[in-house]
């Protein structure tokens, strides 16, 4: 694909592409030396903890304090702020409640690896973090997330 691009007209995207795939390279070297299964489980629990614990505060603080200031006005961005804060399907971080219910998906199938194989307090942490991504998963009222959720869950247990 890159040497297409060299033999096109267009050398300003032959070069974002080169950039692009250049910086893919050094993120692979720059991964490559450290020990990415010591990593993962603190990584997967930060990330989860913050994108779960704002969809939670979405709901319950953020929504009714959009209901509260903002009024179907005459502008375009506050129908749709005001008709997306009454929907209250939780998105969180993400443009869309679906794409939300993937990655709380998948985040809940890395928390149910390491509630499975944690000890102690640690597991009172991954229980609580499964909690808050079931939660957030229902709140975001999207079937499909759930029906991606179960086989992936069901695979995972099985295997």
């Amino acid at each position: 694909m890159l040497i297409n691009f060299s033999a096109s007209q267009v050398k300003g995207l032959f070069l974002v592409r080169l950039a692009f795939f250049l910086l893919l390279i050094g993120v692979y070297g720059a991964c490559s030396r450290f020990r990415l299964d010591k990593l993962l489980a603190p990584v997967s629990g930060g990330i989860a903890l913050i994108v779960f614990a704002y969809g939670i505060a979405q709901k319950f603080i953020l929504f009714p304090i959009m209901l509260r200031q903002v009024h179907a006005g005459p502008s375009f961005y506050s129908q749709a702020l005001a008709a997306r804060a009454a929907s209250g399907r939780v998105f969180s971080l993400f443009a869309l409640p679906t794409l939300f219910a993937a990655v709380c998906g998948v985040l809940l199938i890395f928390i149910v690896h390491y509630l499975l194989a944690a000890r102690g307090a640690l597991r009172l942490f991954w229980g609580l973090l499964f909690v808050m991504g079931a939660l957030n998963l229902v709140l975001t009222e999207s079937l499909g997330g759930i029906q991606f959720l179960a086989p992936a869950a069901l695979y995972y247990l099985f295997l």
